[in-house]
């Protein structure tokens, strides 16, 4: 089974219901200077992997072991190691990625306390 996020050990592939929204990609990013001439010039100085999918916990205690999982793999430097699938190249990679995420938190009919799909943005280190 491929693997689309995984933090740690943990893999949260599952939790990713709407594909549509799996948008993670490697961007090169460069230096951008103009010299005297105004011609301007670029140099590529790394790649990066960005992006922002949705996650859906079907129930509390689910959404609790993600932020277990979260609170056990956080690094000093606020990052995470993982494994996430880039579109682009159609591979898997191993980076440490800063993780931002809002959960939708909701009651429904019934006084239960449910969590709607959430958009998650990830960006390597």
């Amino acid at each position: 089974m491929l693997i689309l996020f995984k933090v740690g050990n943990t893999d949260y592939t599952a939790n990713i219901l709407n594909d549509e929204t799996y948008n993670v990609k490697k961007n090169d990013e460069y230096d951008v200077w103009r010299d005297a001439n105004r011609v301007e010039h670029k140099k590529k100085v790394r790649t990066r992997v960005a992006g922002s999918f949705n996650l859906k916990f079907r129930d509390e205690a689910s959404y609790t072991s993600f932020l277990e999982t979260l609170a056990a793999e956080k690094q000093a430097e606020e990052y995470y190691p993982c494994s996430i699938y880039c579109n682009d190249t159609k591979t898997v990679e191993n980076v440490n990625l800063f993780i931002n995420f809002e959960p939708v938190l909701i009651q429904d009919s019934s006084m239960q306390l449910r969590f709607k799909e959430f958009p998650v943005e990830v960006r390597e280190r």
